[in-house]
């Protein structure tokens, strides 16, 4: 269908647009495949279907299109377009990686000279006003922690490492950099270093190490003793104290690998920084504890912003009956969220925080969802990236706002049942349901005053060999409860299918009263985390990272080679397996559907 397209434009550049409308399947093809909804152009819908590219850019403006050959521009100039001006950056940044350096040389020699001009030094920094500024700056613990935090945040969003030398690309970089500044690599050239230190110190203190020499070492005494009272620095509690601050700030646990939880200065600075979970997971502690510890040593714990817009949006409901972060439930395992009421329980899980190499492994989630399944607790785990979403963000509002019988009711007695057009369906679905629109060969739903309120679509199994029809999609619109909507909708049909609900938010409720029966559970899936954002795993197979991956090694798995690259995987809880036997005759038949 793609390549059928792809000839038409090439063989009527000026009217392609109006020969695929009028060809049905190809205009169906689009409309189905295309990212922009909200566009009145239909060659940029058909630019978008073929290339998959959206018209949001990943500051989430929209991008001007142009034309079917050059595709999308920025949604503006650098000067307001953050993209265009990232571009230009990126550019410029390039083209300086392309300067010999001799030109380099030159551009800092010329540098150096116009700083002497003007302020008497070669660089600015020795300006004794620099110099003041900089010693007021780093004696303000509270400023280093933000810039440690905004350089690991930055570090994050651009390489999806807590440090860029973590990133194989950057690393493999400064090994190129170095051997073309030094002829060898880091390795040599310290070993090189290393043995130079040694001969010199032999010659001039008959030892490996100046420090190592009888005369240097009593010299080093007297001054601690004269300076600090004690022989050796570590022997002063407060340099001590100091030592075991800068361990811990770095590598979470101090040189005894176990915290102190006396220093309550480094507590209120490490949980502010890395949070509960990581902390306790890296100090190698459960979050209970960890969490008792804080308690006891009036230790403050902060929200996330996804913490504080969900209780924000709770409060919002009139929901006062509502525990945050217990431990009532599970006992070794934390709750985000809790109605007692309602017997409804709420996961909040950050991609990054919930990805396997944060001990967050292929059951984790699965075991909190059957745990308070095991007390009748409905659990829903939301991810962030979800939530910072503004489509998906209202879905996942108005199914917390279901759970709590806050939806508006309607009946299904007083809503039509009608086919539903293609793109009627696909709009729907976009809208109300977590993973948007699927295509299917079949697409009902109940209109209540002309509108959809809710919609099934139903396609050729595509897992299930035994079963012929899969129930593919089915949701009701935003904050609407249809009462006995699903039941018309397959009292209508007449189809058997399998279909399947996702434990990470559905209860299967809803197929147990239409009379399905559960066959059986998958295992946990995997999805990605890409830059932020989760994708699919579907297009990481391994026999597709070849063309997608900068670093590709056959000899590795499909998650190995995702790994070096940067990337981690985040589990899901599995699903539920439904099958319903169709056992009567359709109501009103099937030649009797309305299609107007």
């Amino acid at each position: 269908m793609k390549q059928e397209i792809l000839h038409i434009i090439k063989n009527n550049p000026r009217c392609y647009s109006t020969v695929i409308k009028k060809t049905p399947k190809l205009h169906d093809w689009v409309l189905e495949h295309t990212l922009v909804d909200d566009t009145p152009k239909f060659n940029e819908m058909i630019y978008s279907a073929i290339y998959q590219k959206s018209n949001i850019c990943k500051k989430n403006n929209t991008k001007k299109f142009k034309d079917i050959t050059a595709g999308y521009g920025f949604c503006n100039h650098s000067s307001k377009c953050q993209c265009a001006n990232d571009s230009v950056s990126a550019k410029v940044s390039k083209a300086k990686q392309n300067y010999s350096i001799e030109k380099k040389q030159l551009i800092n020699k010329k540098r150096e000279e116009t700083t002497l001009t003007k302020y008497g030094v070669t660089n600015n920094a020795q300006t004794s006003h620099a110099i003041k500024k900089h010693k007021e700056f780093y004696a303000n613990d509270n400023n280093i922690q933000q810039i440690l935090t905004k350089m690991q945040t930055t570090s994050l969003k651009r390489y999806n490492v807590a440090n860029p030398m973590q990133d194989p690309d950057i690393a493999n970089k400064a090994k190129i950099k170095w051997l073309e500044l030094y002829g060898k690599n880091s390795g040599v050239l310290y070993d090189e270093i290393t043995a130079k230190k040694i001969a010199t110190s032999l010659e001039n203190w008959h030892c490996t190490h100046p420090s190592k020499n009888p005369k240097v070492i009593e010299k080093i005494i007297k001054t601690n003793l004269k300076n600090r009272g004690v022989s050796f620095p570590l022997q002063d509690k407060s340099v001590a104290l100091k030592v075991s601050n800068t361990h811990l700030n770095k590598k979470f646990v101090n040189n005894k690998t176990k915290l102190r939880f006396e220093n309550s200065t480094f507590l209120n600075r490490a949980v502010c920084y890395f949070g509960i979970k990581s902390l306790a997971s890296q100090m190698q502690l459960s979050e209970l504890v960890l969490r008792k510890q804080l308690k006891k040593f009036n230790i403050f714990i902060p929200k996330s912003q996804f913490e504080i817009e969900m209780q924000l949006f709770v409060k919002q409901l009139g929901i006062s009956n509502v525990q945050y972060n217990t431990w009532s439930i599970l006992k070794t395992h934390e709750i985000d969220v809790y109605f007692p009421e309602y017997d409804l329980a709420i996961e909040l899980n950050g991609a990054y925080w919930h990805s396997e190499q944060r001990n967050r492994g292929k059951k984790y989630h699965l075991q909190k969802t059957i745990g308070c399944n095991k007390k009748g607790i409905h659990l829903l785990h939301i991810l962030d990236t979800e939530w910072n979403n503004s489509t998906t963000n209202a879905i996942w509002k108005s199914i917390i706002s279901h759970k709590l019988n806050k939806s508006n009711r309607i009946y299904a007695r007083k809503c039509k049942f009608k086919e539903v057009p293609m793109n009627e369906a696909k709009e729907f679905f976009d809208q109300n349901h977590l993973q948007g629109f699927r295509g299917g060969n079949l697409k009902y739903g109940l209109y209540h005053d002309d509108t959809l309120v809710q919609c099934v679509i139903l396609g050729k199994s595509r897992y299930n060999k035994n079963a012929e029809w899969e129930l593919i999609r089915m949701a009701s619109k935003q904050n609407t409860a249809v009462i006995g909507g699903f039941s018309k909708l397959i009292a209508h049909l007449d189809k058997s299918f399998v279909t399947y609900a996702d434990k990470r938010y559905a209860s299967g409720i809803g197929y147990v009263n239409i009379g399905c029966t559960r066959l059986n559970d998958t295992p946990p899936g995997y999805s990605y985390v890409i830059n932020g954002v989760v994708k699919s795993r579907i297009n990481f197979q391994k026999h597709k990272l070849k063309d997608k991956l900068k670093i590709f090694n056959s000899q590795l798995t499909e998650y190995e080679n995702m790994l070096i690259n940067g990337y981690d995987r985040i589990w899901d809880c599995g699903h539920m397996t439904y099958t319903y036997i169709q056992k009567t005759t359709p109501k009103g038949g099937f030649n009797k559907v309305i299609t107007g």
